[in-house]
């Protein structure tokens, strides 16, 4: 077997393992929006499908403004995360967003 066919071999087997974590990770995310009613939100106000969104993007979905998902925060009702490593940038996962939604209202 020469050079150029075992190169052609190793890109193929390389382009097929891409095209495998594709599909799972799409797999995944289809499994995440089954079980999560505020992913299903977030996806049908056409944002990209995510584990955690920022305090505009699940103001968005949930058609609650900032400004009380923030309050919501600061009163200890809804969680947030930051990045590791950030003082800024809080993101609110869905799992949360479910659960607040279900205690709250």
């Amino acid at each position: 077997m020469n050079t150029t066919t075992k190169q052609t071999r190793r890109e193929g087997v390389t382009d097929l393992l891409a095209r495998l974590e594709s599909v799972r990770s799409r797999m995944d995310i289809a499994e995440a929006i089954d079980v999560s009613t505020a992913l299903k939100f977030a996806v049908a106000a056409g944002l990209p499908p995510k584990l955690a969104y920022t305090f505009s993007e699940t103001a968005r979905f949930t058609g609650f403004d900032e400004r009380s998902l923030r309050n919501e925060m600061d009163a200890g009702r809804l969680h947030a995360v930051c990045p590791v490593g950030q003082a800024r940038g809080y993101r609110i996962p869905v799992k949360e967003v479910d659960r607040w939604m279900e205690e709250e209202f």
